[in-house]
């Protein structure tokens, strides 16, 4: 059997960034734990490891009354939340990825311009709420082309995505959105990672040529279940794991290729 590792498999910029500036947190804070507002990344195995350093997950309404080190994630968090911990005392470190920060400049800029916003993305995920809470009233978020239809009259708009959202979809809605609102001023901006383009593009391409694909990643993690969802519209076996001991050997013993995937929040020591 052949085994082929995808070019793109693993962590990400963002994620990478978000692991190390924890780490680093964790072996320098003398005055207790590092606390994440939510799971710093949709990876349980790798939420473990940082545990076990001293980093701990909590809800961004069950931070301690005493001043702590506050983390937030790679997916960013509204502005208010910021605020509030910030006045309270608490020290701020930033993990929001780079990528997302752009998304939310971006809200800010034509916010300010009197536009309303278009989000595109999964209703309910951390980075949606963090950019739902930057575009406040002037937000509305839809996950579909047929949502479009949900929305009201709008004369001015500037269309963004969740960074790992589905660019089919998004390339769609922003074709349907020009039609239906053709006497509108419009402003699409493709915020959608690079990475998790070119990620989904080569999950794509290399399912047609293998006779199996195995996604690792979290069963939580928006872009996995995409990457698993392409794989198993191309590929006729497709398995989506979290660790080796979930693979199903008799569905891969006949194959002669393997191609592995992981999401932007698999660890390498999880793909090896």
């Amino acid at each position: 059997m052949k085994i082929i590792i995808a070019q793109t498999a693993g962590f990400c910029m963002g994620v990478r960034r978000v692991v190390d500036l924890a780490v680093d947190t964790a072996s320098a804070e003398t005055q207790g734990n590092v606390y994440t507002l939510g799971p710093l990344i949709h990876n349980k195995q790798t939420m473990e490891m940082l545990y076990k350093r001293g980093v701990q997950t909590i809800e961004s309404d069950n931070v301690p009354s005493s001043k702590s080190t506050v983390m937030v994630r790679a997916h960013g968090v509204p502005p208010k939340i910021l605020n509030d911990y910030e006045e309270r005392g608490h020290k701020i470190i930033d993990g929001t990825c780079p990528k997302v920060k752009t998304v939310h400049k971006v809200i800010q800029k034509y916010r300010r311009q009197g536009y309303s916003i278009i989000i595109t993305g999964d209703e309910g995920h951390a980075e949606v709420i963090g950019l739902q809470g930057y575009a406040g009233d002037k937000g509305y978020l839809i996950g579909s082309v047929d949502d479009i239809k949900k929305l009201p009259s709008l004369q001015k708009i500037c269309l963004v995505s969740q960074t790992t959202f589905d660019r089919k979809v998004v390339d769609s809605i922003a074709e349907k959105i020009k039609t239906a609102f053709s006497d509108s001023e419009i402003v699409i901006r493709k915020t959608i990672c690079s990475a998790t383009d070119k990620r989904q593009e080569e999950t794509e391409q290399l399912a047609r040529e293998v006779d199996a694909m195995i996604v690792d990643g979290g069963k939580h993690s928006a872009n996995t279940l995409r990457l698993a969802a392409l794989s198993k519209k191309y590929s006729s076996v497709c398995l989506h794991i979290e660790t080796e001991s979930e693979i199903d050997w008799d569905k891969i013993s006949h194959c002669n290729t393997v191609r592995i995937t992981a999401g932007a929040s698999t660890p390498n020591w999880m793909i090896k």
